[in-house]
């Protein structure tokens, strides 16, 4: 099982740092572990389904415009998150 330590933020400060924060990829181990129960949604998912989900989000947008604001901010998430590790 994993445990939360000193070293490790649990709740909202740790779905608050990007580095850490995996969303509903945790699993039901990590959000008691890390007192995420009850901020997350139940459902447990994987990244790769979470990419493929943002995949399809973007290729159903209308037009380029919309599809570039979306991949810009992903980028800027990114390039956020790089910079912090």
């Amino acid at each position: 099982m994993t445990r939360a330590t000193t070293e490790h933020p649990t709740g909202y400060q740790l779905l608050h740092n990007p580095r850490l924060n995996k969303g509903t990829a945790f699993t039901e181990a990590e959000r008691r572990a890390y007192g995420l129960e009850g901020l997350l949604p139940p459902a447990i998912t994987n990244t790769e389904l979470q990419v493929a989900r943002r995949h399809v989000e973007i290729a159903n947008l209308d037009n380029d415009l919309q599809k570039y604001l979306v991949l810009s901010d992903l980028q800027s998430a990114t390039r956020h998150y790089s910079m912090q590790s």
